[in-house]
């Protein structure tokens, strides 16, 4: 049975993966989409081949026959829309960071549950080769347990790789800048890879760069559940950007870096740096390939509601503790 789905929103993170990575699907069919920009949503359908396009997410629920959506649009916009295609009976797969508030997170899980329905957060990281070995480095415990964590996530700005998506610069639309943009990313790798929480984040956010009313660059200060230190660090400064985070550990370090020749090296006290081999792609292949899974066998998935809520929450308070002057507790998601 052919797995129907609806795109809510066709702007860059529709084109560059929703949309070619569906079609890599078997048995799945985008058969519509929506947008308010008419001549954004007719070049997407064309390109696409996608047999429907309507102005509203809501003319879309009231015509189509869907399975479950993609919520591709910005930001604040999320939650309402999560939550509204959970009461209308569909799966949803949500763009980072998930929503704006953990009012609204929570929200967005509540309405899932009692609809019985998936929800994934889609943080793409976690499906590349690397993360995936990371993580079973770090869990395996063959360096001992972890002590400090430390990540990083820097590029040029959304203006360079989505140049129509002016919203991420605007504070009215986005509410923040580079730590919800990319910052969930990396606090997302942190703790995925070490499968710890943080409890506690202290932040300094800035605008060093642009001429934009949100951050630019991000630094924050982690405290996890257990004790473990991290720190953060996130910016719409660099060029050539970069990806790195970094796990020291009790008996040696695992360094990452996603735009480096040889993605994953370990470290020993006295040893020659061991690169670890990857394999070519993620077992999982991609997050919408995942999704579809999730939906067909019933799985739970590991970027579900909570666990995307959970990383989407730490950047949240980040900006509290930044705006605040102070230490901020991150709340309990799930």
């Amino acid at each position: 049975m052919t797995l129907r789905i609806g795109i809510i929103a066709l702007g860059k993170i529709s084109e560059r993966t929703h949309l070619p990575l569906y079609k890599e699907v078997r048995g799945v069919q985008v058969v519509a989409a929506c947008d308010p920009d008419e001549e954004r949503a007719l070049l997407m359908q064309d390109q696409f081949k996608i047999p429907r396009i309507y102005k509203s997410y809501q003319e879309m629920f009231a015509h189509e026959e869907l399975d479950a959506v993609s919520v591709n649009s910005p930001h604040r916009f999320h939650a309402e829309q999560a939550v509204a295609a959970a009461k209308h009976g569909l799966h949803v797969l949500v763009e980072k960071p998930m929503a704006l508030s953990v009012k609204d997170i929570r929200a967005m899980i509540a309405a899932s549950r009692k609809a019985g329905k998936v929800l994934m957060v889609e943080q793409f990281m976690r499906f590349h080769p690397a993360v995936y070995k990371a993580r079973e480095v770090i869990q395996s415990g063959k360096l001992g347990k972890v002590l400090t964590i430390r990540g990083h996530f820097g590029h040029a700005g959304p203006e360079y790789w989505s140049p129509e998506g002016k919203w991420f610069l605007q504070k009215k639309e986005a509410q923040g800048g580079t730590m919800l943009d990319i910052g969930v990313h990396e606090i997302d790798l942190m703790r995925y890879i070490s499968g710890k929480q943080v409890a506690q984040v202290a932040a300094f956010l800035g605008t060093l760069k642009k001429k934009i009313d949100v951050e630019d660059n991000a630094v924050a200060i982690l405290r996890f559940d257990d004790g473990t230190l991290g720190t953060l660090e996130s910016s719409w400064t660099n060029d050539p950007g970069n990806c790195r985070t970094e796990f020291y550990c009790e008996k040696g370090n695992l360094e990452m870096n996603l735009s480096g020749k040889d993605p994953l090296v370990i470290y020993r006290p006295n040893k020659t740096p061991q690169p670890v081999s990857l394999a070519k792609k993620h077992p999982e292949k991609s997050p919408m390939a995942y999704f579809v899974k999730c939906i067909r066998e019933g799985l739970v998935p590991h970027c579900d509601g909570v666990e995307g809520g959970k990383s989407c929450a730490v950047v949240l308070m980040a900006a509290i503790s930044d705006k605040e002057k102070r230490i901020v507790k991150v709340p309990e998601i799930g």
